[in-house]
């Protein structure tokens, strides 16, 4: 790769030609317009949001929760956030007193669908659901049966480049952002080239620094989805670390991020809007819902030590409460301290849809270290369904287990009462 090259790269991007991005780009480049075709959005959201049931709660996983929450938090807002089906965290909510905002672009993400159906069976008035999804899909179809208001996204943007449709804006419009804040200056072609360029730039390094800590900030959460499931994939990508360089401020940061991470793409030489390697842990998931495959072995500790010498790099994987985030961060901290190698953490499932892609499509070998936390309440039946939210997070970490371990990677899970009983275990 050649200065030149990258520099006619950016610019026919810019320019819009996508025929030197890998894969077929020219269906999943809505976000290059998104910021501009607000109004009516914009103006359907406004008109709803006075007579909301507060608090509101965000029901989302990956690209349709962390951009409306970031979002939010960019106008200074605060939305509760329900990114999880660890039992626990579902039960922190009351969704008799809340006004549930629905979000996800398939309409079939499993944990989303789950949280809304125990939500209604408890009593959640479907007069306090709002569901924005794309057009067509079952989630719309059940919305519009139940009465619910509905919003639609845009086909042509990916979730995790979703920040500036309908999944980051409404939830923060919702929640009592000025539409001001979305009035920006389309970029020239010379400000989205130089964001391409920089992409490029980070791709020289085999991490790249967020703006906080994924575990507590939006901000950070949003960029490491963008970077890890944009750039992971076929032994490549860029593990998203904690920094403290200067995060997104203003809308118009939002759209240089994208093209950043696009040329970030370029220069790896991967499909910047496919997730390959995403779809075998939902299936292994289904597959232990049913009932019809034996339990991964857990392996123990010592193991997972053993692993960090030849480790590339680090993950810690807790499919626990999101009340954990402060424990995981003492975690990573204490693994830090054994190894020379970057750590990355995550909670589960949230994580699945985040960083999930790059720990199995990116560069190996990562050493695994899975945590599942033992939730306090007691089981239930999902309303339409044969298990419960116990069941499902286990399927889940199980099936993630299997993932990993089937492409020869080193995965330890330690089941636990609270993750601060491994920081122990460590010594």
């Amino acid at each position: 790769m050649s200065i030149v090259d990258a520099s006619l790269a950016a610019e026919l991007v810019s320019a819009g030609d996508w025929s030197v991005i890998a894969g077929d780009p020219t269906s999943r480049t809505g976000w290059m317009d998104d910021p501009w075709a607000l109004d009516p959005i914009i103006r359907q959201a406004s008109k709803v949001r006075e007579a909301l049931r507060h608090p509101l709660v965000l029901v989302g996983m990956g690209g349709s929760s962390s951009t409306g929450a970031m979002v939010s938090r960019l106008a200074g807002l605060h939305l509760t956030v329900l990114d999880s089906s660890h039992p626990d965290t579902i039960d922190s909510v009351d969704p008799t007193a809340s006004t549930f905002i629905v979000s996800s672009k398939s309409g079939s993400t499993i944990e989303t669908i789950c949280a809304l159906a125990d939500a209604l069976a408890r009593g959640l008035d479907p007069a306090d659901v709002i569901v924005i999804t794309d057009p067509g899909t079952g989630l719309e179809q059940f919305a519009r049966s139940i009465g619910a208001r509905v919003f639609l996204g845009n086909p042509r943007t990916g979730g995790r480049f979703s920040a500036t449709s309908a999944f980051g804006v409404v939830p923060a419009i919702l929640a009592g952002a000025s539409p001001s804040l979305f009035e920006i200056e389309r970029p020239s072609a010379s400000q989205l080239a130089s964001a391409f360029l920089q992409g490029v730039n980070d791709s020289s390094a085999s991490t790249y620094a967020l703006p906080g800590d994924p575990l507590d900030n939006f901000f950070a959460l949003w960029e490491e989805q963008l970077v890890a499931e944009s750039t992971g994939k076929d032994g490549k990508g860029l593990l998203p670390v904690v920094g403290s360089s200067a995060g997104i401020v203003t809308v118009s940061d939002i759209v240089s991020t994208h093209m950043r991470v696009v040329g970030q793409c370029w220069a790896l030489g991967v499909d910047p809007f496919n997730q390959p390697n995403v779809e075998g842990a939902k299936a292994n998931t289904l597959t232990f819902l049913s009932g019809t495959a034996p339990r991964p072995g857990a392996g123990n500790l010592s193991e997972f030590l053993t692993g960090l010498d030849s480790a590339a790099a680090v993950a810690i994987e807790v499919f626990g409460p999101n009340s954990c985030a402060a424990e995981v961060v003492a975690l990573r901290s204490a693994i830090e301290n054994l190894t020379s190698s970057p750590v990355i953490a995550g909670i589960g499932p949230r994580f699945l849809h985040s960083t999930g892609q790059l720990l199995k499509g990116g560069p190996q070998p990562i050493a695994h270290l899975q945590v599942r936390v033992t939730p306090q309440v007691a089981p239930r039946r999902i309303s339409g369904r044969s298990y419960s939210f116990h069941d499902l997070i286990a399927a889940q970490a199980d099936g993630d287990l299997m993932a990993l371990r089937s492409q020869g990677a080193t995965a330890v899970s330690l089941e636990v009462a609270r993750v601060s009983d491994v920081v122990s275990q460590l010594g």
